[in-house]
């Protein structure tokens, strides 16, 4: 075997574990935004949901001791009505292949904000 034959082997080996690990793990999701308050509202964007819920889309870092209902609780201090199947199904849509129950310490992620 030359040694063209093994680089081009050991290229494609390299290749094949990328591409596996890629598609077991995934690629990791990073937000560069380093302010670490909600974002204001000149940033927001406002979204209407299938439900005809009105919500702006705010940016959150996550701090020791958050879980999805606490921050969603002080984004929407104002909101009378829990709804937190439509909540979650909104986060989602926001941050596809985000666990709302394992959200990492000091990432972003982006929060509904409902609209009265």
């Amino acid at each position: 075997m030359g040694i063209g034959k093994f680089f081009i082997y050991t290229f494609i080996i390299l290749c094949l574990f990328s591409i596996f690990i890629d598609l077991k793990i995934g690629s990791p999701i990073n937000y560069t935004i380093d302010d670490p308050t909600l974002t204001n509202d000149e940033d927001s964007k406002v979204i209407d949901s299938k439900e005809q819920l009105t919500f702006k889309v705010v940016s959150y870092k996550i701090s020791v001791g958050d879980t999805f209902i606490s921050v969603m609780d002080q984004i929407n201090e104002q909101s009378l009505n829990w709804d937190l199947e439509q909540y979650v199904t909104d986060f989602r849509a926001l941050n596809p292949k985000v666990d709302i129950h394992d959200l990492q310490e000091n990432a972003r992620y982006l929060f509904p904000q409902y609209i009265n």
